[in-house]
């Protein structure tokens, strides 16, 4: 692995790299490098890496990645991987690609750049057994301080409109909501014209 890449234990990256961090958010920081380092110098970790990677690669696809919700029932579990639906978050792997996140949308981000992959290599390689924990939506700062109703429905519209509706749809199955309350759910259902898995 690039050691450049790698953070030491001072917080920088190769002879340059640093931060300057916020008093608020340095305990989260702390916790966040001492956890680091051991998990991503791990062997398993970097065996993981490497051999997904590797699967990717022998596809022809450029975007690997895992589940965002940890719930089996909300994918195909029983096959270990699916080659024609979205990941989205923050644990994906990009191989060396001309596809860039569309600035335009800071809030649905993630669903573009999957349906781009999906668009020109066909496919993206979601490994369905494995899962990540992220609070993404109530963490401090990033997308958390921009995302309210109306702005998750103006990304939401603008995403529709560059993919059209038959791919990006709203879900209105009103998951566990009353009948009488029908609130605009933020993730948008990605109805993507590929056959496979």
């Amino acid at each position: 692995m690039n050691n450049s890449f790698l953070v030491d234990e001072k917080g920088f990256y190769g002879n340059f790299g640093g931060a300057y961090i916020p008093e608020i958010l340095y305990a989260t920081v702390e916790n966040l490098r001492r956890e680091y380092l051991p998990i991503i110098e791990s062997e398993d970790f970097l065996n993981f890496l490497e051999k997904y990677t590797l699967l990717c690669f022998e596809f022809g696809y450029k975007l690997w990645g895992v589940n965002c919700n940890s719930d089996s029932l909300s994918y195909r579990h029983y096959s270990p991987f699916s080659m024609s639906s979205i990941i989205l978050g923050p644990f994906c792997v990009h191989l060396k690609n001309d596809i860039r996140y569309d600035e335009a949308l800071p809030l649905k981000e993630d669903y573009d750049l999957a349906i781009q992959h999906l668009n020109e290599y066909r496919g993206i390689l979601r490994l369905n057994g494995y899962h990540y924990i992220c609070e993404q939506s109530t963490n401090k700062g990033g997308c958390a301080s921009i995302r309210n109703r109306q702005r998750e429905k103006e990304q939401f519209d603008l995403l529709q409109k560059k993919w059209g509706s038959e791919i990006v749809r709203e879900d209105t199955s009103n998951k566990g909501k009353t009948k009488k309350v029908k609130k605009f759910d933020y993730n948008p259902i990605v109805k993507v014209p590929i056959k496979g898995i």
